[in-house]
Protein backbone atom coordinates (compact mmCIF):
# COMPACT_ATOMS: atom_id res chain seq x y z
CA UNK A 1 0.00 0.00 0.00
CA UNK A 2 2.77 2.49 -0.94
CA UNK A 3 3.66 4.68 2.64
CA UNK A 4 0.55 3.18 4.26
CA UNK A 5 -0.01 0.10 6.49
CA UNK A 6 -2.58 -2.51 5.73
CA UNK A 7 -4.17 -2.40 8.82
CA UNK A 8 -3.92 1.65 11.16
CA UNK A 9 -1.80 1.45 14.35
CA UNK A 10 -4.17 2.96 16.63
CA UNK A 11 -2.88 2.28 19.68
CA UNK A 12 -2.18 6.17 21.27
CA UNK A 13 0.63 7.83 23.60
CA UNK A 14 -0.99 10.65 25.59
CA UNK A 15 -0.05 12.76 29.12
CA UNK A 16 -1.77 14.96 31.07
CA UNK A 17 -0.82 17.92 34.03
CA UNK A 18 -1.93 20.74 35.27
CA UNK A 19 -0.34 23.62 37.30
CA UNK A 20 -2.07 27.05 39.24
CA UNK A 21 -2.73 28.53 35.61
CA UNK A 22 -3.08 25.67 32.90
CA UNK A 23 -4.51 22.17 32.10
CA UNK A 24 -3.58 20.65 29.27
CA UNK A 25 -3.60 16.80 27.47
CA UNK A 26 -1.86 15.81 24.75
CA UNK A 27 -1.92 12.79 22.06
CA UNK A 28 -0.35 10.84 19.36
CA UNK A 29 -1.21 8.47 17.00
CA UNK A 30 0.84 6.84 14.26
CA UNK A 31 -2.82 5.71 12.37
CA UNK A 32 -2.27 4.70 8.96
CA UNK A 33 1.30 5.69 8.22
CA UNK A 34 4.28 3.14 7.97
CA UNK A 35 5.78 5.36 10.84
CA UNK A 36 4.91 7.65 13.29
CA UNK A 37 7.27 11.11 12.45
CA UNK A 38 5.46 13.28 14.89
CA UNK A 39 6.82 15.17 17.95
CA UNK A 40 5.37 17.30 20.25
CA UNK A 41 6.42 19.35 23.49
CA UNK A 42 4.52 20.48 26.60
CA UNK A 43 6.35 21.89 29.58
CA UNK A 44 4.49 23.74 32.03
CA UNK A 45 7.08 25.30 33.80
CA UNK A 46 9.13 26.41 30.86
CA UNK A 47 10.19 29.55 32.87
CA UNK A 48 9.35 31.93 35.43
CA UNK A 49 5.67 32.00 34.48
CA UNK A 50 6.05 30.82 31.29
CA UNK A 51 4.95 27.44 29.31
CA UNK A 52 6.15 26.07 26.39
CA UNK A 53 3.79 23.59 24.06
CA UNK A 54 4.78 22.56 20.46
CA UNK A 55 4.22 20.12 17.53
CA UNK A 56 6.91 18.95 14.97
CA UNK A 57 5.45 17.02 12.03
CA UNK A 58 8.36 15.18 10.43
CA UNK A 59 8.69 14.36 7.34
CA UNK A 60 11.07 11.91 5.01
CA UNK A 61 11.88 10.38 8.85
CA UNK A 62 11.08 11.01 12.45
CA UNK A 63 14.51 12.40 13.45
CA UNK A 64 14.45 16.31 12.80
CA UNK A 65 11.34 16.26 14.72
CA UNK A 66 12.55 14.45 17.71
CA UNK A 67 15.88 16.08 17.78
CA UNK A 68 13.63 19.21 18.33
CA UNK A 69 11.52 18.13 20.91
CA UNK A 70 15.02 17.56 22.33
CA UNK A 71 16.34 20.12 21.73
CA UNK A 72 14.75 23.26 20.63
CA UNK A 73 12.79 24.62 23.67
CA UNK A 74 16.36 25.03 25.63
CA UNK A 75 17.97 26.40 22.69
CA UNK A 76 15.34 29.08 22.28
CA UNK A 77 15.81 29.75 26.19
CA UNK A 78 19.16 30.00 26.09
CA UNK A 79 19.45 32.51 22.56
CA UNK A 80 20.53 36.14 23.56
CA UNK A 81 17.28 37.93 22.21
CA UNK A 82 15.42 35.63 25.43
CA UNK A 83 17.90 36.50 27.87
CA UNK A 84 16.91 39.97 26.99
CA UNK A 85 12.84 39.53 27.10
CA UNK A 86 12.88 39.60 23.38
CA UNK A 87 10.26 36.85 22.98
CA UNK A 88 9.56 37.54 19.14
CA UNK A 89 12.81 37.90 17.87
CA UNK A 90 13.82 34.59 20.25
CA UNK A 91 11.60 32.92 18.32
CA UNK A 92 12.95 34.23 14.91
CA UNK A 93 16.75 33.73 15.67
CA UNK A 94 15.74 30.44 17.65
CA UNK A 95 14.45 28.96 14.77
CA UNK A 96 16.82 30.20 11.81
CA UNK A 97 20.01 28.94 13.97
CA UNK A 98 18.80 25.86 15.06
CA UNK A 99 18.21 25.26 11.85
CA UNK A 100 21.43 26.56 10.46
CA UNK A 101 22.85 23.44 13.55
CA UNK A 102 20.95 20.53 11.47
CA UNK A 103 23.28 20.77 9.02
CA UNK A 104 26.80 20.55 10.89
CA UNK A 105 28.36 17.01 10.95
CA UNK A 106 27.91 16.59 14.74
CA UNK A 107 24.41 16.97 15.13
CA UNK A 108 23.72 14.99 11.67
CA UNK A 109 25.70 12.36 13.41
CA UNK A 110 22.78 12.53 16.00
CA UNK A 111 19.92 12.21 13.82
CA UNK A 112 21.81 9.39 12.02
CA UNK A 113 21.33 7.63 15.16
CA UNK A 114 18.43 8.33 16.05
CA UNK A 115 17.37 6.94 12.80
CA UNK A 116 18.75 4.06 12.74
CA UNK A 117 17.35 3.37 16.34
CA UNK A 118 13.98 3.99 14.65
CA UNK A 119 14.73 2.00 11.75
CA UNK A 120 16.58 -1.15 13.78
CA UNK A 121 13.42 -3.05 14.18
CA UNK A 122 12.11 -2.34 10.81
CA UNK A 123 15.14 -3.68 9.30
CA UNK A 124 14.01 -7.41 9.11
CA UNK A 125 10.91 -7.00 8.29
CA UNK A 126 11.64 -4.79 5.10
CA UNK A 127 14.61 -7.12 4.20
CA UNK A 128 11.86 -10.20 4.00
CA UNK A 129 9.44 -8.30 1.97
CA UNK A 130 12.06 -7.55 -0.55
CA UNK A 131 13.59 -10.92 -0.91
CA UNK A 132 9.50 -12.20 -1.25
CA UNK A 133 9.04 -9.41 -4.27
CA UNK A 134 12.88 -10.71 -5.57
CA UNK A 135 11.81 -14.15 -5.48
CA UNK A 136 8.61 -13.60 -7.14
CA UNK A 137 10.41 -12.96 -10.68
CA UNK A 138 12.78 -15.61 -10.97
CA UNK A 139 12.26 -18.89 -12.22
CA UNK A 140 11.33 -22.00 -10.10
CA UNK A 141 15.11 -23.55 -10.06
CA UNK A 142 16.54 -20.15 -9.24
CA UNK A 143 14.42 -20.06 -6.10
CA UNK A 144 15.44 -23.57 -5.06
CA UNK A 145 19.18 -23.03 -6.15
CA UNK A 146 19.08 -19.95 -3.62
CA UNK A 147 18.28 -22.44 -0.80
CA UNK A 148 20.00 -25.18 -1.64
CA UNK A 149 23.09 -23.86 -3.51
CA UNK A 150 26.49 -22.22 -1.87
CA UNK A 151 25.74 -18.77 -4.18
CA UNK A 152 23.32 -17.66 -1.50
CA UNK A 153 26.97 -16.25 -0.01
CA UNK A 154 27.18 -12.84 -0.81
CA UNK A 155 30.50 -13.44 -1.15
CA UNK A 156 30.89 -16.14 -3.49
CA UNK A 157 27.91 -14.42 -5.74
CA UNK A 158 30.75 -11.74 -6.07
CA UNK A 159 33.22 -14.07 -7.24
CA UNK A 160 31.52 -15.81 -9.70
CA UNK A 161 29.41 -13.04 -11.14
CA UNK A 162 31.60 -13.16 -14.59
CA UNK A 163 31.76 -16.80 -15.30
CA UNK A 164 29.01 -17.14 -18.20
CA UNK A 165 26.85 -19.89 -18.76
CA UNK A 166 27.30 -22.42 -21.76
CA UNK A 167 23.61 -22.54 -22.82
CA UNK A 168 24.15 -19.18 -23.18
CA UNK A 169 26.90 -19.59 -26.18
CA UNK A 170 25.12 -20.69 -29.48
CA UNK A 171 26.19 -24.19 -30.70
CA UNK A 172 28.12 -24.39 -34.44
CA UNK A 173 27.11 -27.00 -37.21
CA UNK A 174 31.06 -27.13 -37.50
CA UNK A 175 31.33 -29.11 -33.65
CA UNK A 176 29.81 -32.53 -34.33
CA UNK A 177 30.01 -33.04 -30.31
CA UNK A 178 28.60 -29.93 -29.44
CA UNK A 179 26.05 -31.81 -27.35
CA UNK A 180 28.26 -33.94 -25.62
CA UNK A 181 30.41 -30.94 -24.52
CA UNK A 182 27.75 -28.90 -23.52
CA UNK A 183 27.24 -31.47 -21.02
CA UNK A 184 30.77 -31.41 -20.13
CA UNK A 185 30.73 -27.60 -19.29
CA UNK A 186 27.43 -27.99 -17.63
CA UNK A 187 28.92 -30.57 -14.99
CA UNK A 188 31.95 -27.98 -15.00
CA UNK A 189 29.98 -24.96 -14.36
CA UNK A 190 28.08 -26.94 -11.72
CA UNK A 191 31.49 -26.52 -9.49
CA UNK A 192 31.92 -22.93 -10.13
CA UNK A 193 28.57 -21.65 -10.42
CA UNK A 194 27.56 -20.70 -13.76
CA UNK A 195 25.82 -17.80 -14.54
CA UNK A 196 21.96 -18.42 -14.51
CA UNK A 197 21.80 -21.83 -14.95
CA UNK A 198 20.63 -24.16 -11.44
CA UNK A 199 23.01 -26.41 -10.18
CA UNK A 200 19.91 -29.16 -10.34
CA UNK A 201 19.16 -28.74 -14.12
CA UNK A 202 23.05 -29.18 -14.84
CA UNK A 203 23.55 -32.32 -12.44
CA UNK A 204 20.54 -33.42 -13.91
CA UNK A 205 21.85 -32.93 -17.86
CA UNK A 206 25.04 -34.26 -16.93
CA UNK A 207 23.70 -37.59 -15.22
CA UNK A 208 21.43 -37.95 -18.17
CA UNK A 209 24.78 -37.87 -20.60
CA UNK A 210 26.83 -40.18 -18.66
CA UNK A 211 23.61 -42.73 -18.30
CA UNK A 212 23.12 -42.54 -22.34
CA UNK A 213 26.83 -42.86 -22.90
CA UNK A 214 27.05 -46.29 -20.51
CA UNK A 215 27.80 -49.44 -21.89
CA UNK A 216 24.42 -51.38 -22.48
CA UNK A 217 24.16 -54.96 -20.73
CA UNK A 218 21.87 -57.44 -22.51
CA UNK A 219 22.94 -60.13 -20.41
CA UNK A 220 25.04 -61.61 -17.82
CA UNK A 221 28.88 -60.72 -18.43
CA UNK A 222 27.67 -59.06 -21.77
CA UNK A 223 28.34 -55.81 -22.83
CA UNK A 224 26.77 -54.38 -26.00
CA UNK A 225 29.19 -52.36 -28.23
CA UNK A 226 25.95 -50.10 -29.27
CA UNK A 227 26.62 -46.46 -28.66
CA UNK A 228 23.69 -43.86 -28.49
CA UNK A 229 23.08 -41.94 -31.53
CA UNK A 230 24.78 -38.34 -31.09
CA UNK A 231 22.05 -36.46 -32.32
CA UNK A 232 19.83 -38.06 -29.41
CA UNK A 233 22.49 -36.21 -26.88
CA UNK A 234 22.52 -32.74 -28.80
CA UNK A 235 18.67 -32.68 -28.78
CA UNK A 236 18.66 -33.63 -25.41
CA UNK A 237 21.46 -30.52 -24.75
CA UNK A 238 18.91 -28.29 -27.27
CA UNK A 239 15.95 -28.52 -24.70
CA UNK A 240 17.62 -28.21 -21.29
CA UNK A 241 19.07 -24.90 -23.20
CA UNK A 242 15.74 -23.76 -25.00
CA UNK A 243 14.38 -23.80 -21.16
CA UNK A 244 16.90 -21.49 -19.66
CA UNK A 245 17.15 -19.68 -22.43
CA UNK A 246 13.42 -18.78 -22.61
CA UNK A 247 13.13 -18.00 -19.26
CA UNK A 248 13.26 -14.38 -17.42
CA UNK A 249 17.74 -13.50 -17.51
CA UNK A 250 19.35 -13.88 -14.15
CA UNK A 251 22.41 -12.77 -12.92
CA UNK A 252 24.06 -15.05 -10.41
CA UNK A 253 21.43 -16.60 -9.09
CA UNK A 254 18.62 -13.14 -8.76
CA UNK A 255 17.19 -11.37 -11.35
CA UNK A 256 18.71 -9.15 -13.78
CA UNK A 257 16.79 -5.63 -14.37
CA UNK A 258 18.54 -5.81 -17.91
CA UNK A 259 17.53 -8.64 -19.51
CA UNK A 260 13.62 -7.75 -18.60
CA UNK A 261 11.96 -7.06 -21.56
CA UNK A 262 14.71 -7.56 -23.82
CA UNK A 263 14.02 -10.69 -25.61
CA UNK A 264 11.91 -10.80 -28.61
CA UNK A 265 11.09 -12.48 -31.65
CA UNK A 266 13.82 -12.38 -33.94
CA UNK A 267 12.93 -11.01 -37.31
CA UNK A 268 13.71 -11.93 -40.38
CA UNK A 269 17.66 -11.46 -41.34
CA UNK A 270 18.95 -8.83 -43.34
CA UNK A 271 22.14 -7.53 -45.11
CA UNK A 272 23.40 -4.84 -43.15
CA UNK A 273 25.58 -2.23 -45.15
CA UNK A 274 27.29 0.24 -43.37
CA UNK A 275 25.29 1.96 -41.20
CA UNK A 276 24.91 6.06 -41.47
CA UNK A 277 22.57 6.20 -38.30
CA UNK A 278 22.50 5.62 -34.90
CA UNK A 279 22.24 1.65 -34.33
CA UNK A 280 18.41 0.65 -32.46
CA UNK A 281 18.11 -2.17 -30.34
CA UNK A 282 15.42 -5.19 -31.17
CA UNK A 283 13.23 -4.14 -28.63
CA UNK A 284 12.96 -0.51 -30.64
CA UNK A 285 12.21 -2.33 -33.90
CA UNK A 286 9.90 -4.89 -32.42
CA UNK A 287 7.68 -1.78 -30.70
CA UNK A 288 8.10 0.09 -34.56
CA UNK A 289 6.94 -3.13 -36.17
CA UNK A 290 3.70 -3.65 -34.02
CA UNK A 291 3.11 -0.01 -34.40
CA UNK A 292 3.15 0.50 -37.69
CA UNK A 293 1.90 -2.70 -39.24
CA UNK A 294 1.61 -3.73 -42.68
CA UNK A 295 1.19 -0.39 -44.43
CA UNK A 296 4.22 0.64 -43.43
CA UNK A 297 6.40 -2.54 -44.72
CA UNK A 298 8.74 -0.47 -46.50
CA UNK A 299 9.74 1.98 -44.30
CA UNK A 300 9.73 -0.79 -42.08
CA UNK A 301 12.54 -2.19 -44.20
CA UNK A 302 14.57 0.50 -44.71
CA UNK A 303 14.49 1.55 -40.61
CA UNK A 304 15.66 -2.34 -40.26
CA UNK A 305 18.73 -1.68 -42.04
CA UNK A 306 19.89 -0.03 -38.76
CA UNK A 307 19.36 -3.19 -36.84
CA UNK A 308 22.11 -5.92 -36.49
CA UNK A 309 20.60 -9.29 -36.64
CA UNK A 310 22.98 -12.58 -36.23
CA UNK A 311 24.49 -14.28 -38.71
CA UNK A 312 22.98 -14.26 -42.62
CA UNK A 313 25.02 -18.25 -42.92
CA UNK A 314 23.29 -19.19 -39.75
CA UNK A 315 21.14 -22.14 -40.39
CA UNK A 316 17.15 -21.61 -39.60
CA UNK A 317 16.99 -25.45 -37.87
CA UNK A 318 19.33 -23.39 -35.19
CA UNK A 319 16.99 -23.55 -31.91
CA UNK A 320 15.48 -20.40 -31.26
CA UNK A 321 15.52 -19.81 -28.05
CA UNK A 322 19.52 -19.92 -28.51
CA UNK A 323 19.36 -16.76 -30.51
CA UNK A 324 16.65 -14.91 -28.70
CA UNK A 325 18.88 -15.47 -25.69
CA UNK A 326 22.03 -14.12 -27.80
CA UNK A 327 20.37 -11.13 -29.09
CA UNK A 328 18.89 -10.24 -25.79
CA UNK A 329 22.23 -10.32 -24.53
CA UNK A 330 23.35 -7.87 -27.04
CA UNK A 331 20.53 -5.37 -26.95
CA UNK A 332 21.43 -5.51 -23.13
CA UNK A 333 24.70 -4.14 -23.87
CA UNK A 334 23.50 -1.79 -26.91
CA UNK A 335 20.80 -0.23 -24.43
CA UNK A 336 23.09 0.08 -21.32
CA UNK A 337 25.59 1.94 -23.32
CA UNK A 338 22.29 4.37 -24.45
CA UNK A 339 21.23 5.09 -21.08
CA UNK A 340 24.83 5.85 -19.77
CA UNK A 341 24.64 8.38 -22.45
CA UNK A 342 21.82 9.82 -20.94
CA UNK A 343 22.48 9.73 -17.52
CA UNK A 344 25.36 11.75 -18.87
CA UNK A 345 23.63 13.81 -20.73
CA UNK A 346 21.23 14.22 -17.38
CA UNK A 347 24.13 14.85 -14.91
CA UNK A 348 24.94 17.48 -18.21
CA UNK A 349 21.90 19.57 -17.21
CA UNK A 350 22.01 19.27 -13.48
CA UNK A 351 25.35 20.18 -12.97
CA UNK A 352 23.90 23.91 -13.70
CA UNK A 353 21.95 23.74 -10.87
CA UNK A 354 24.31 22.12 -8.79
CA UNK A 355 25.11 25.56 -7.05
CA UNK A 356 21.03 25.81 -6.31
CA UNK A 357 20.41 22.38 -4.89
CA UNK A 358 22.92 19.50 -3.89
CA UNK A 359 20.71 16.50 -2.49
CA UNK A 360 22.49 14.12 -0.36
CA UNK A 361 20.84 11.50 1.45
CA UNK A 362 21.49 12.00 4.95
CA UNK A 363 19.82 13.13 7.64
CA UNK A 364 18.31 16.93 8.02
CA UNK A 365 19.11 17.04 4.15
CA UNK A 366 16.82 14.25 2.91
CA UNK A 367 14.11 14.98 6.01
CA UNK A 368 13.21 17.64 7.93
CA UNK A 369 9.77 18.44 10.45
CA UNK A 370 7.47 21.57 10.37
CA UNK A 371 7.47 23.16 13.73
CA UNK A 372 4.03 25.28 15.46
CA UNK A 373 5.52 26.74 18.94
CA UNK A 374 3.26 28.16 21.45
CA UNK A 375 4.70 30.31 24.35
CA UNK A 376 2.86 31.88 26.97
CA UNK A 377 4.44 34.09 28.83
CA UNK A 378 2.09 35.52 31.51
CA UNK A 379 -0.84 36.50 30.14
CA UNK A 380 0.90 37.32 26.51
CA UNK A 381 0.82 34.33 23.80
CA UNK A 382 3.79 34.48 21.41
CA UNK A 383 2.86 31.70 18.20
CA UNK A 384 6.23 30.94 15.99
CA UNK A 385 4.75 27.90 12.89
CA UNK A 386 6.90 27.13 10.33
CA UNK A 387 4.99 24.76 7.97
CA UNK A 388 1.83 23.36 7.56
CA UNK A 389 1.00 22.72 11.39
CA UNK A 390 -1.63 25.01 13.22
CA UNK A 391 -2.71 26.70 16.19
CA UNK A 392 -5.50 28.15 17.06
CA UNK A 393 -7.32 29.91 20.32
CA UNK A 394 -10.96 29.67 20.88
CA UNK A 395 -12.25 33.16 22.14
CA UNK A 396 -16.37 33.07 23.05
CA UNK A 397 -16.66 30.11 21.35
CA UNK A 398 -15.26 31.51 18.01
CA UNK A 399 -11.60 30.33 16.86
CA UNK A 400 -8.71 32.51 16.44
CA UNK A 401 -5.95 31.76 13.70
CA UNK A 402 -2.72 32.18 15.81
CA UNK A 403 -0.50 30.75 12.95
CA UNK A 404 -0.29 30.86 8.66
CA UNK A 405 0.01 27.43 7.01
CA UNK A 406 3.13 27.57 4.60
CA UNK A 407 1.87 26.18 1.30
CA UNK A 408 4.08 26.31 -2.44
CA UNK A 409 0.98 27.37 -4.26
CA UNK A 410 0.54 31.02 -1.98
CA UNK A 411 2.02 33.49 -3.91
CA UNK A 412 4.20 34.87 -1.23
CA UNK A 413 5.81 31.27 -1.32
CA UNK A 414 6.00 31.04 -4.41
CA UNK A 415 7.69 34.06 -5.50
CA UNK A 416 10.30 33.35 -2.86
CA UNK A 417 11.05 29.10 -4.42
CA UNK A 418 10.91 30.13 -7.81
CA UNK A 419 13.42 33.62 -6.99
CA UNK A 420 15.75 30.78 -5.76
CA UNK A 421 15.79 28.63 -8.74
CA UNK A 422 13.00 26.40 -7.81
CA UNK A 423 9.56 25.55 -9.21
CA UNK A 424 5.74 24.51 -8.12
CA UNK A 425 4.26 21.80 -9.48
CA UNK A 426 0.87 21.53 -10.29
CA UNK A 427 0.12 19.79 -7.42
CA UNK A 428 1.58 21.74 -4.96
CA UNK A 429 5.25 20.61 -4.46
CA UNK A 430 8.51 22.24 -4.73
CA UNK A 431 10.76 20.20 -7.20
CA UNK A 432 7.92 17.52 -7.26
CA UNK A 433 9.07 17.43 -3.68
CA UNK A 434 7.92 18.53 -0.12
CA UNK A 435 4.49 20.13 -0.43
CA UNK A 436 5.30 22.44 2.14
CA UNK A 437 7.49 25.70 1.73
CA UNK A 438 9.02 26.05 5.48
CA UNK A 439 10.73 23.92 7.65
CA UNK A 440 13.13 23.22 10.02
CA UNK A 441 15.80 20.36 8.11
CA UNK A 442 15.42 19.85 4.71
CA UNK A 443 18.88 21.28 3.61
CA UNK A 444 19.25 19.50 0.04
CA UNK A 445 16.68 22.65 -0.39
CA UNK A 446 18.90 25.45 0.70
CA UNK A 447 21.84 25.13 -0.93
CA UNK A 448 21.65 28.68 -3.18
CA UNK A 449 24.96 30.06 -1.69
CA UNK A 450 24.09 33.44 -2.97
CA UNK A 451 20.69 33.93 -1.30
CA UNK A 452 20.70 34.06 2.93
CA UNK A 453 18.70 31.52 5.07
CA UNK A 454 15.27 33.57 4.60
CA UNK A 455 15.48 33.51 1.17
CA UNK A 456 16.17 29.80 0.13
CA UNK A 457 13.37 27.30 -1.35
CA UNK A 458 12.17 25.97 1.86
CA UNK A 459 13.37 27.90 4.57
CA UNK A 460 12.83 27.54 8.68
CA UNK A 461 11.95 31.49 8.84
CA UNK A 462 8.55 31.30 11.26
CA UNK A 463 5.93 33.77 11.15
CA UNK A 464 5.36 35.15 14.57
CA UNK A 465 1.53 35.79 15.81
CA UNK A 466 1.11 37.36 19.42
CA UNK A 467 -2.15 37.26 21.07
CA UNK A 468 -3.30 38.79 25.19
CA UNK A 469 -5.35 36.08 26.72
CA UNK A 470 -8.60 37.18 28.46
CA UNK A 471 -9.55 35.45 31.13
CA UNK A 472 -13.29 36.41 30.51
CA UNK A 473 -13.07 35.13 26.77
CA UNK A 474 -10.20 32.91 25.47
CA UNK A 475 -11.48 29.20 26.72
CA UNK A 476 -8.48 27.08 25.41
CA UNK A 477 -5.81 26.77 23.00
CA UNK A 478 -5.18 24.17 20.52
CA UNK A 479 -2.09 22.89 18.58
CA UNK A 480 -2.13 19.83 16.04
CA UNK A 481 -0.05 18.72 12.78
CA UNK A 482 -1.57 18.76 9.63
CA UNK A 483 -3.04 15.44 10.00
CA UNK A 484 -5.84 16.89 12.41
CA UNK A 485 -6.18 19.95 9.87
CA UNK A 486 -6.74 18.14 6.61
CA UNK A 487 -9.87 16.31 8.15
CA UNK A 488 -11.20 19.18 10.09
CA UNK A 489 -11.58 23.13 10.10
CA UNK A 490 -11.44 25.49 12.98
CA UNK A 491 -14.50 25.74 13.54
CA UNK A 492 -15.42 21.59 13.08
CA UNK A 493 -12.80 21.60 15.52
CA UNK A 494 -13.26 24.17 18.25
CA UNK A 495 -16.98 22.53 17.94
CA UNK A 496 -15.73 19.43 18.60
CA UNK A 497 -13.70 19.72 21.86
CA UNK A 498 -16.14 22.80 22.97
CA UNK A 499 -18.89 20.50 24.34
CA UNK A 500 -16.72 17.55 25.96
CA UNK A 501 -14.72 20.11 27.91
CA UNK A 502 -18.23 20.57 29.72
CA UNK A 503 -17.44 16.58 31.47
CA UNK A 504 -15.13 17.47 34.05
CA UNK A 505 -14.33 13.52 34.74
CA UNK A 506 -12.76 13.91 31.26
CA UNK A 507 -9.00 13.91 31.05
CA UNK A 508 -7.93 16.52 27.78
CA UNK A 509 -5.95 14.11 26.35
CA UNK A 510 -9.04 12.03 26.00
CA UNK A 511 -10.68 14.37 23.97
CA UNK A 512 -7.56 14.27 21.88
CA UNK A 513 -8.35 9.86 21.41
CA UNK A 514 -11.79 10.59 20.53
CA UNK A 515 -10.75 13.63 17.67
CA UNK A 516 -8.13 10.86 16.39
CA UNK A 517 -11.09 8.08 16.21
CA UNK A 518 -13.67 10.22 14.98
CA UNK A 519 -11.22 11.67 11.90
CA UNK A 520 -9.14 8.30 11.81
CA UNK A 521 -10.11 6.88 8.18
CA UNK A 522 -11.70 3.38 7.02
CA UNK A 523 -9.00 2.88 4.45
CA UNK A 524 -6.25 4.75 2.03
CA UNK A 525 -7.75 3.90 -1.02
CA UNK A 526 -8.16 7.36 -2.39
CA UNK A 527 -4.90 8.78 -0.26
CA UNK A 528 -8.07 10.64 1.77
CA UNK A 529 -7.60 12.62 5.00
CA UNK A 530 -7.63 10.92 8.17
CA UNK A 531 -4.59 8.03 6.84
CA UNK A 532 -1.73 10.72 8.09
CA UNK A 533 0.23 10.84 11.56
CA UNK A 534 -2.06 12.45 14.36
CA UNK A 535 -0.87 14.75 17.27
CA UNK A 536 -2.46 17.47 19.19
CA UNK A 537 -2.55 19.54 22.03
CA UNK A 538 -5.54 20.90 24.15
CA UNK A 539 -4.22 23.42 26.70
CA UNK A 540 -6.97 24.96 28.95
CA UNK A 541 -6.67 28.24 30.51
CA UNK A 542 -7.78 27.53 33.99
CA UNK A 543 -8.97 31.23 35.27
CA UNK A 544 -11.99 31.01 32.18
CA UNK A 545 -15.86 31.22 33.25
CA UNK A 546 -16.66 28.28 31.71
CA UNK A 547 -19.57 29.59 29.51
CA UNK A 548 -23.06 28.14 30.62
CA UNK A 549 -25.05 26.54 27.67
CA UNK A 550 -28.82 27.54 26.88
CA UNK A 551 -30.08 23.68 28.84
CA UNK A 552 -28.29 24.71 31.32
CA UNK A 553 -29.88 28.14 31.88
CA UNK A 554 -33.39 26.64 31.68
CA UNK A 555 -31.99 23.76 34.51
CA UNK A 556 -30.64 26.53 36.58
CA UNK A 557 -33.99 28.90 36.13
CA UNK A 558 -36.19 25.87 36.85
CA UNK A 559 -34.18 25.08 40.13
CA UNK A 560 -34.43 28.46 41.12
CA UNK A 561 -38.13 28.35 40.88
CA UNK A 562 -39.03 25.17 42.60
CA UNK A 563 -36.28 26.48 45.29
CA UNK A 564 -38.93 29.70 45.58
CA UNK A 565 -41.31 27.36 45.59
CA UNK A 566 -40.35 25.63 48.44
CA UNK A 567 -39.46 28.69 50.37
CA UNK A 568 -42.52 30.17 50.21
CA UNK A 569 -44.62 27.02 50.84
CA UNK A 570 -42.29 26.99 54.34
CA UNK A 571 -43.09 30.44 55.04
CA UNK A 572 -47.12 29.45 54.54
CA UNK A 573 -46.39 26.45 57.13
CA UNK A 574 -45.14 28.48 59.65
CA UNK A 575 -47.82 31.08 59.68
Amino acid sequence: MGSYLSEPATEKESTDDTNGKLTYGASSMQGWRMTQEDAHNCILNYDEDTSFFAVYDGHGGQEVAQYCSDKLPDFIKNTPEYKEGNIEEALVSGFLRFDALIATPEVVEELRKIADDKDENESDEEENVNNLYEEAAMPIEQVIEKYTSNLSNPAVKSLKRDIKSPFLTAKTDSDPTVGTSSAGSCSSSTSQGGDGVSSSSEAGLKDKTEEENKPETNGPGEVSDEKPNSSEVKDEAQAKSDVTSSSTPVENGTPSKKGKGKAVIKPEPVKTPTNTRPKRTAQQLYKNWLNCGEEESDSSDEEDQTFEGPNEESSEDENEGVNIAIDAEGSEEESSEEEEEEDEDEEDDDSEDADVRTFKEEPGSDSGCTAVVALLKGNQLYVANAGDSRCIVCRNGKPIEMSIDHKPEDKPERKRIQKAGGEVTWEGRVNGGLNLSRAIGDHAYKQNKNLSDREQMITALPDIKTLTINPEEDEFMFLACDGIWNAMSNEKVVAFIRPRLQDNTKKLSQICEEMFDHILAPDTVWDNAGSDNMTAIIVKFKSHKRPISPSQTEESAAKRTKSEAESEAQVDTTV
